[in-house]
């Protein structure tokens, strides 16, 4: 007898009440199965199901937005130094990965790694404007980081960094975002490398051939120097926040900075 998935979400029930779904035990007979008998037309109990999820998608995102602009009763904690942490193993596992490749730059970890800085940036901005580390809230600031695409235009009008170190954050922005949404194909370059994104190759910390024709684009983002470049200039936009957000206290700005130093020990 065909077994029936554990489904506890109702939105979720019911598209999968509206499905046959393929038994993963049975897969190469290909046994089909459902949840539960449908018993309106497919194509209106999906469409049902989909605006459910579209509702589910939205209220995710109002969510995390009420959350940064409401203060509610329950408990949270910090959370920047766990992905840093977690950054940081990768980065260790990536640097062994690199020196055993021929080419000695060559490391997949960084599309698990650099998304975690970002992360990892992002929590300690909301810890830190959130009173988390002494100096009182800013509903202002939270409520930029509720609203605004990235943490870019808050970094740059809160925390004076110099535009250098905004330049090259925002090609690092964007090699997030080629990893977390990929899209693959062909740019029309001769060398693979999307052109909007080119002053980030200049920099030379890319996988590459040094030749006019080049690596495919995702092959030339599987890069140690890249991790290290990331990590580098996420250690300086931290001590810069740091400082803002303890200014009177030297002792706690150099503990704060230490997970995020970590990466040099390799």
């Amino acid at each position: 007898m065909p077994l029936r998935p554990r489904v506890s979400n109702p939105h979720l029930l019911r598209l999968a009440s509206c499905q046959s779904i393929t038994n993963p035990l049975n897969s190469a007979q290909g046994t089909l199965y459902h949840t539960r008998p449908s018993y309106k037309q497919p194509s209106s109990c999906l469409a049902e199901c989909f605006l459910e999820i579209e509702n589910i998608m939205k209220s995710g995102r109002e969510s995390r937005k009420d959350r940064l602009t409401v203060t509610h009763v329950g408990a949270w904690s910090t959370s920047a130094q766990d992905y840093v942490h977690l950054a940081t193993k990768l980065f260790f596992n990536s640097a062994s990965e690199s020196a055993a490749s021929s080419r000695s730059n060559a490391s997949s970890y960084v599309f698990a790694g650099l998304p975690l800085l970002f992360s990892a940036l992002r929590a300690f901005l909301i810890e830190c404007n959130s009173g988390a580390y002494g100096v009182e809230s800013d509903k202002k600031a939270l409520a930029r980081l509720a609203k605004d695409p990235n943490e870019l235009d808050l970094l740059r009008d809160n925390y004076a960094l110099r535009s250098d170190l905004l330049e090259k954050l925002s090609l690092l922005y964007e090699a997030r975002n080629e990893i977390i949404h990929p899209s693959h194909r062909p740019c029309g370059t001769t060398d693979s490398t999307p052109e909007y994104i080119r002053p980030l190759k200049e920099l030379g910390v890319l996988e590459t051939t040094n030749a006019a024709s080049d690596y495919p684009w995702m092959f030339q983002l599987q890069s140690h120097q890249l991790f290290l470049f990331a990590f580098s200039l996420i250690e300086q936009i931290i001590a810069a926040i740091i400082v803002a957000h303890t200014a009177r206290d030297a002792h706690f700005q150099c503990q704060n900075l230490t997970t995020y130093v970590r990466y040099r020990q390799n």
